[in-house]
């Protein structure tokens, strides 16, 4: 499946040292409550008008680093189309949260895909037709 259209991809990728014990847990229950500055400079979206913002959910909400993320990037203007993996919550309210965090921007929320980590090494068909569906109508 290939798009005639070009884009550009930024990923936000949170690196993890995970030592002996229970430094784990500790760890991991700071990673969750920290909203501080994690990208070392916010993306620059000018050249954009269209923005498919993809985020894993976790306990039924968008991960800390996604808020941190729309903090510190003014998405005004822009389409965004949200698409989500999830373990059984669907995209559990955070489409409603990603326009409210963004409201100048022409959140797609109705067009959003949801996808469970269960269906994920089996949704290329899926995911092909709903960009192609998110496409055709902008």
């Amino acid at each position: 499946f290939h798009f005639q259209r070009g884009f550009s991809a930024l990923i936000l990728t949170l690196t993890l040292l995970f030592l002996l014990g229970g430094l784990l847990s500790l760890l991991w229950s700071t990673l969750l409550s920290q909203t501080n500055a994690l990208l070392a400079a916010a993306p620059d979206l000018a050249d954009y008008d269209v923005v498919f913002f993809g985020y894993p959910i976790w306990w039924s909400d968008f991960p800390m680093v996604v808020y941190t993320f729309l903090e510190e990037v003014d998405m005004a203007g822009k389409v965004v189309v949200p698409f989500t993996c999830h373990g059984g919550s669907g995209f559990a309210g955070t489409r409603e949260t990603l326009a409210g965090l963004q409201p100048n921007a022409n959140v797609l929320a109705d067009n959003g895909l949801s996808i469970s980590r269960n269906n994920i090494q089996d949704a290329g068909d899926q995911v092909a037709s709903w960009a192609q569906s998110v496409f055709a109508q902008l």
